[in-house]
């Protein structure tokens, strides 16, 4: 409780409010003469349909701000809030692009910091990916994935391509999906019913597309590690299309 308290005096000591949830948005611009001024022009759009934000402050080449929390916490919007603004100063980017990492919501102001570095690592996160405009939000912080962000994205397009690039290619000859039909099986958890269900497909179906998926590749669905490759190549086929 003494935590909170100093942590909302210190709040009010910067013109914040104590019982607002913050979320925070770390934004940077790199490789452009405007950096500063477009990385300062993003977050002044957001202040402006988010009232009670904070002041930018530097840091980790970028700057960040504390933005009031939805009252459905849809840290989404902040971040399409800010791709809008980013892509209608797209022309002053040249090569470069503009980097977006935010937290989710703070539940008190003593977790705070926490909420900050959150933002420092989806910002991180965010600078690896590709495009002139590159996000990513506190779902991205899931530590394997987080792992994967920083591997060099050559590599990740050879690990997908050798595990599941065999697939792609027989959906594609064969009119078939595989491929969706396999990350279905993995959002199900590997339930069988489940994944039938939502393919909308019988289980005989199911059963029969899953034998092809390991004749295909050599795995085996009902290992574990097998099941964490094909997440982790299915991560990277969504990164490379999105």
């Amino acid at each position: 409780m003494r935590e909170i308290g100093a942590a909302r005096s210190r709040l009010v000591s910067i013109g914040l409010e104590p019982d607002v949830r913050y979320h925070a948005v770390l934004v940077s611009s790199t490789n452009t003469a405007y950096a500063s001024t477009i990385a300062m022009d993003l977050l002044d759009d957001v202040a402006q349909q988010w009232n009670r934000s904070s002041v930018p402050i530097e840091m980790d080449g970028g700057y960040l701000m504390l933005v009031p929390a939805t009252a459905d916490d849809q840290e989404d919007e902040l971040v399409v809030c800010l791709e809008a603004a980013a892509d209608r100063i797209r022309p002053l980017l040249g090569r470069g692009w503009v980097s977006i990492g935010t937290s989710g919501p703070a539940p008190d102001p003593s977790n705070l910091l926490r909420a900050i570095d959150d933002a420092r690592h989806t910002h991180r996160i965010a600078t690896v990916r590709s495009g002139s405009l590159r996000s990513a939000t506190s779902s991205d912080l899931s530590p394997r994935l987080t792992l994967l962000s920083f591997v060099p994205k050559d590599m990740r397009i050879l690990f997908r391509n050798r595990l599941i690039g065999v697939l792609e290619d027989y959906d594609r000859e064969h009119r078939t999906e595989l491929v969706d039909t396999l990350a279905a099986f993995l959002d199900a958890s590997g339930s069988w019913s489940r994944c039938a269900a939502r393919l909308h497909v019988h289980v005989n179906t199911l059963r029969y597309r899953l034998q092809r998926i390991e004749a295909l590749t050599g795995r085996d669905l009902a290992e574990l590690p097998d099941r964490l490759d094909f997440y982790l190549a299915l991560r990277c086929l969504q990164e490379e299309f999105a």
